[in-house]
């Protein structure tokens, strides 16, 4: 009988042990990265404020039948959609990545349409290319990687 008590407890520690370690994969998921698309508001050396949008193309087509939304709506190839404007500050670090395009060619003067593709973690460059822009805002969404309330990185795409 003490012998089933063992091997009961035994089985019993194993389980906790399985679930607490489930338990943890689970938050290291939780605290992975989270993309998102908005339109820059403010900037400076230490944060951003963006404007959270939804960036739906054809391939959200339950998106668009829930919006009433057909191809022509998409002309671009894609509809943003932005109910209210509700901005949220991130913070930027040395280790965010801006990716951005020399529209301008304000970074480089080739025109190789692969060189205009800027990438780099120096976030006065970046400053320099969104003031580039009418009252320094782009009038486009970009695509944001954050983990918590850092930014990990800044997409333009075309």
């Amino acid at each position: 009988m003490a012998n089933r008590k063992v091997k009961y407890i035994g089985v019993f520690v194993i389980l906790l042990s399985l679930l607490a370690i489930g338990c943890q994969s689970a938050d290291k998921r939780s605290n992975k990265a989270n993309e998102l698309c908005g339109f820059l508001k403010s900037i400076d050396e230490t944060s951003i404020t963006i404007d959270e949008v939804e960036y739906i193309t054809p391939k959200n087509s339950q998106r668009m039948k829930e919006l009433n939304l057909t191809e022509e709506d998409l002309l671009s190839g894609y509809y943003i959609y932005n109910l209210e404007e509700k901005t949220k500050e991130y913070l930027l670090t040395s280790d965010t990545v801006y990716n951005f395009i020399d529209w301008g060619r304000n970074f480089t003067d080739s025109d190789d349409p692969e060189k205009v593709n800027i990438s780099t973690t120096d976030i006065n460059d970046f400053i320099q290319y969104i003031n580039t822009y009418t009252n320094s805002q782009p009038n486009m969404p970009f695509f944001f990687e954050i983990d918590g309330e850092n930014v990990v990185s800044i997409t333009e795409k075309r």
